[in-house]
């Protein structure tokens, strides 16, 4: 398990649109397999700086970080006038920090046993605060700006939510306060309800799925699918990918939209969606790959 590192229907504006066609016979629904939900999130972390968290932290030292990374965090926390410094090996829970990647790569996170965090934050201070939550993204309150970073478009990107695994710059301007983050629930969006279906056509895929991401939208979206075994956990050995998708701009919506394609092994999967633009919500799904099925996800806010 390369990935791992030591240490364990309402549409919310956007349209997320699945197509299923049973390129062998034909396919209708399946049922669940009785399988439990994954126990980690799956998080991308793409080269460039990336402003990160380890939820509830631990030790996330491994030979993955350790050789695509600079393997060091930096962290500004309330009251610094510099950045601390420290290993992947003392993540802290709902902390943030920079990490400079040089090769993408994944981080399984081991589930959160908490899904807030508070800090105070004084006049005229800036502070960097993580996602404590693998359960979803989290809603900063009470500061007065928050930001956080895009490494595809490498400028920041203002929000009040704080995707799984990600960190945020919070700021208070006139006043000072506590500033809390915490998850306030998921984003409605479930496995295969979701969804619209209906036959796309095409080609048999050798007993494998096929699963198709397209984004519509004006801002990077980021993927990652990892394959489980029955009780929740990484698969050994099982499938998994990862990929950055480009936005289209949105003006020709799913037709003209970007796309990324994954031939994935049949099984189940947590899939984690994240994009990158302002006061988007994670999507974090179970989802259940037959062979010779195509799937269609497109990402397509505003409708």
């Amino acid at each position: 398990m390369s990935g791992r590192l030591h240490g364990r229907r309402s549409r919310l504006g956007l349209a997320l649109l699945l197509a299923t066609v049973a390129l062998v016979g034909v396919m209708g629904r399946h049922a669940a397999r009785a399988q439990s939900p994954a126990q980690f999130s799956y998080v991308t972390f793409i080269p460039g700086w990336n402003l990160i968290s380890f939820a509830s932290g631990g030790d996330y030292s491994g030979n993955v970080i350790k050789q695509d990374s600079a393997n060091t965090l930096f962290t500004f926390r309330p009251g610094d006038n510099n950045y601390e410094t420290s290993d992947p090996s003392q993540a802290r829970a709902g902390f943030g920090y920079w990490l400079f990647v040089t090769t993408k790569f994944n981080v399984l996170l081991d589930l959160s046993d908490q899904d807030s965090t508070q800090l105070d934050v004084a006049a005229g201070e800036c502070v960097m605060v993580g996602n404590p939550s693998t359960r979803g993204s989290a809603r900063v309150r009470g500061a007065d700006r928050s930001y956080e970073f895009s490494v595809s478009l490498n400028q920041y990107v203002d929000t009040d939510l704080i995707g799984i695994g990600r960190a945020a710059w919070v700021c208070n301007d006139n006043h000072s306060g506590r500033v809390s983050v915490g998850y306030e629930g998921g984003t409605g969006v479930s496995w295969p309800d979701c969804c619209i279906q209906g036959n796309v056509g095409g080609t048999p895929n050798q007993g494998q799925g096929l699963v198709v991401f397209q984004n519509a939208s004006a801002a990077p979206m980021i993927v990652g699918l990892r394959q489980t075994d029955a009780n929740g956990g990484p698969l050994m050995g099982g499938d998994g990918v990862s990929g950055t998708v480009a936005p289209s701009g949105g003006a020709g919506g799913c037709d003209a939209a970007a796309a990324a394609t994954f031939p994935m092994a049949p099984g189940t999967y947590t899939l984690h969606m994240q994009f990158e633009q302002t006061s988007t919500a994670d999507i974090q799904l179970d989802i259940d790959i037959q062979p010779n099925t195509k799937y269609l996800f497109c990402y397509h806010p505003g409708t």
